[in-house]
């Protein structure tokens, strides 16, 4: 009677304090599983962020170093039209000399063959 009702009651009620008491630790363990997603979450963005930073910082590299590539050939091309332009500024002067000192012999061999 009575104290059946009584028990299944105190039972119900262990019951349900028991129910609770599950139903807080899965709580607890799903409130952990998502701060412990939600910082996942963030380490993922920021190594996203660290690689494209990275990225381009190394497009910036290599594009500086085309340019200075560029800028090197440039120097080397005007170096050797420097050099070609003297070369052959000192051919057409040596030509002159050659010439001078042909008309200089040629004056020379007339004069002895004129004594």
């Amino acid at each position: 009677g009575l104290a059946e009702r009584e028990d299944t009651r105190l039972a119900a009620i262990r019951e349900a304090e028991e129910s609770r008491r599950r139903a807080e630790k899965v709580d607890v363990e799903v409130a952990s599983a998502r701060a412990r997603l939600e910082a996942l979450r963030r380490d993922t963005e920021q190594m996203r962020d660290e690689l494209a930073r990275d990225e381009a910082a190394e497009e910036t590299r290599v594009a500086q170093q085309a340019n200075l590539e560029r800028e090197k050939g440039t120097r080397r091309v005007q170096d050797a039209q420097d050099a070609l332009e003297k070369t052959s500024a000192d051919a057409v002067a040596i030509g002159a000399e050659i010439a001078r000192l042909q008309t200089g012999l040629a004056l020379e061999k007339e004069c002895i063959a004129g004594l």
